[in-house]
């Protein structure tokens, strides 16, 4: 997908967050080092490794790969020089292990990591079904603190000995629940952290799926009505400026690209003559924009998780909602695996891996080291005044301008007040779910349930902190210090 747009179409009337201007990063990076921890992750060595070598402002950079997994690590290593032969790069290849060899004095340190993240997230799923919870149980409801839980508990010393051996680096993460790591991370750290999350893209596509007609009216053509064809038809007709909180932004404008024109109106008109063929089509992305008046970025799955309405199995039915397919998943890791497999032994071409833009690590990095002013729609970021209504220290998601290794966040002003009101509850069960999670403290876990509007009894909020705890046992090490 081609995900850029001009930096000048941003300018006019967006106003940069100016107190965000740190001038400790005001500086271009020549010869970025640049360290990958979770480098066996498939979203890395599918999408972001390759993307890497094709950024012109990393073509000096070091690229330093970690993994746990040996056997895995050596074939993503092998992977990496094979795309540094095809793309006749100069970057520079080193791998190991053991990461503390590898950290020192670097300048990014990219996080993508995941704790058996198929298996303990069915599990979170489950326990919440035992007290008649549905929810998807990612990032938001109690199974996000099982999924909080564990990778800080993971994270912890990876995050000591960034500390230690690179605190001037710039920390991209990758790791979800993603303004929940986000805040772990800078309040553990003190590091600048950049997380980023894809998800904003995905808003184009269910404008795209619901404006097909007027898509149209505007000669894009469709010979293949496919998930990324939407999308980008959609992505290049349409503008929207979002904001809100990760899995939770909001459309604040959407505009056509050419002229300006103001497309909620024709938004409504369309919802208001639903074709029969997409009458399920995100029925509660668009219940919320009816009683809200502006429509979700996320997609229901992820809006579901922040909203007490879909809690009951009969709810999740009457929306038609779906739990992540596991099953598919644990096939995809299996075809991902062959994909690597097959382009180290040389039965494979790297066209088979997946250069995505919408997966930008490597692209946001790029831009960093370079002094040309750009864009990204949708970052995470510490507030501090970009959202006036929220609180100062939290972590939101907007668009902002990269240069010269510094990000600004465009100011975002006042959200309406009800939209700020859920994303201000989401806050603080986040932050009491991450200091409860540091600190390994039941007391703030339980308040943070007792918050959760999928929770409805204060006693179901100690019964189901318990149970967490106690499930996940051998993740959680620091609920069980003596």
């Amino acid at each position: 997908m081609n995900c850029e747009k001009s930096i000048d179409y941003f300018s006019p009337e967006w106003i940069l967050t100016e107190t965000l201007m740190d001038r400790r990063f005001d500086f271009v990076i020549v010869n970025p080092k640049i360290v990958s921890i979770g480098s066996g992750s498939a979203s890395f060595y599918l999408s972001t490794l390759g993307d890497i070598f094709t950024q012109e402002s990393l073509k000096n950079a070091e690229l330093y790969l970690i993994d746990i997994n040996k056997e895995l690590l050596t074939k993503v290593t092998a992977l990496a020089n094979i795309l540094k032969t095809r793309l006749k790069s100069k970057i520079e290849i080193t791998s190991s292990t053991d990461r503390t060899l590898l950290l020192s004095n670097a300048d990014f340190v990219i996080l993508t990591l995941a704790v058996d993240r198929e298996q303990t997230w069915k599990e979170d799923i489950q326990i919440a079904q035992k007290y008649g919870i549905w929810h998807y149980g990612e990032n938001g409801g109690p199974g996000a603190f099982g999924h909080t839980a564990r990778n800080v508990a993971t994270l912890l010393p990876i995050l000591q000995d960034i500390n230690d051996l690179a605190p001037n680096a710039t920390i991209i993460n990758f790791t979800n629940p993603l303004p929940r790591i986000h805040l772990a991370i800078t309040s553990l750290t003190g590091q600048r952290c950049i997380s980023y999350c894809h998800q904003y893209f995905h808003g184009y596509y269910l404008l795209g799926k619901i404006l097909m007609d007027d898509l149209l009216q505007h000669g894009h053509s469709f010979p293949n009505q496919n998930y990324h064809t939407i999308r980008q038809e959609s992505f290049n007709e349409y503008d929207v400026k979002a904001a809100g909180i990760n899995h939770f932004t909001w459309m604040l404008t959407i505009t056509r690209m050419d002229s300006g024109e103001d497309i909620y109106p024709i938004l409504k008109a369309h919802l208001h003559k639903t074709p029969k063929n997409i009458e399920k089509f995100e029925k509660l992305s668009r219940k919320m924009f009816e009683v809200f008046g502006y429509f979700p970025v996320p997609g229901e799955t992820h809006l579901s998780e922040y909203l007490p309405y879909t809690k009951t199995k009969e709810n999740w039915r009457d929306y038609n909602l779906f739990h992540f397919n596991f099953e598919e998943a644990k096939k995809d890791r299996v075809r991902n695996l062959g994909i690597l497999d097959n382009i180290v032994t040389g039965k494979g071409s790297i066209e088979n891996l997946n250069f995505d833009d919408a997966e930008r690590l490597a692209v946001i990095i790029g831009k960093l080291c370079t002094d040309k002013e750009s864009s990204e729609p949708a970052l995470n970021t510490e507030n501090r005044g970009t959202i006036s209504n929220l609180p100062e220290d939290c972590i939101i998601e907007v668009p902002c301008q990269l240069s010269s290794n510094n990000v600004t966040p465009y100011k975002i002003g006042k959200l309406p007040d009800s939209i700020a009101a859920l994303c201000h509850r989401e806050i603080i069960i986040a932050k009491l779910m991450v200091e409860g999670s540091i600190q390994g403290s039941r007391d703030l876990i339980v308040q943070a349930f007792a918050l959760d509007p999928m929770v409805a009894d204060l006693k179901l909020a100690e019964q189901l902190t318990n149970d967490y705890i106690s499930t996940f046992h051998d993740y959680l090490p620091q609920f069980y210090i003596p």
